[in-house]
């Protein structure tokens, strides 16, 4: 919403109505696509590249299961159960 409402108050400047504003032009633009561009990458790109990152520490934890160690998560459980 606030990406919305920056982009709205900052039409006026990229527009440019009046020779006065003119100069502005450049600078409206700019930081519009800035707030598009920010707001893209936090809704869409970092969400759908998070599961990515899931997907490698499972691999991680696959490989050094086999390579012969325990993940971490089996040696914290492996813990665990050993204090009680």
């Amino acid at each position: 919403m606030t990406s919305l409402a920056l982009i709205a108050g900052t039409i006026p400047i990229a527009i440019g109505l009046n020779e006065a504003s003119s100069q502005r032009v450049s600078m409206g633009i700019a930081i519009i696509g800035g707030v598009i561009s920010s707001t893209v990458l936090s809704l869409i790109v970092v969400p759908a590249i998070l599961p990515f990152f899931y997907w490698v520490s499972g691999l991680a934890a696959k490989l050094m299961e086999l390579i012969g160690g325990q993940s971490s998560k089996a040696q914290h459980l492996e813990e665990v159960g050993s204090e009680e």
